[in-house]
């Protein structure tokens, strides 16, 4: 069973390690993909920078982070406004933890 929490852990801290590096390189990485994309710019300008673009790390992609609940770090049916899987949350909606979230009844 310490397997189980061991990986949970472990996946978390490097969720938190990869958003630090998107956070680190966010406003560079927007840059380079602008000149990049840019086709007012010159050829070569455009194409050296999708080469420092390519040099960047690739943990310092948003498309690599993942969103985890906070409670079991599962990455599947998270619901991004509570941070919580969908079981969770709903277990902690009944339980009466999140105000102004209530059980749907129509």
């Amino acid at each position: 069973m310490s397997y189980r929490f061991d990986k949970i852990n472990y996946l978390g801290v490097q969720d938190k390690r990869r958003r630090s590096a998107v956070r680190a390189q966010e406003f560079r990485r927007k840059l380079l993909k602008s000149m990049a994309r840019d086709t007012r710019l010159p050829k070569d300008v455009r194409h050296a920078a999708g080469a420092q673009l390519a040099l960047l790390p690739k943990n310092s992609n948003p498309a690599r982070m993942v969103h985890r609940c906070v409670v079991t770090g599962r990455s599947r049916a998270v619901d991004r406004r509570l941070k919580r899987v969908r079981g969770t949350a709903r277990a902690r909606i009944h339980e009466g933890r999140f105000p102004g979230v209530g059980k749907a009844s129509w």
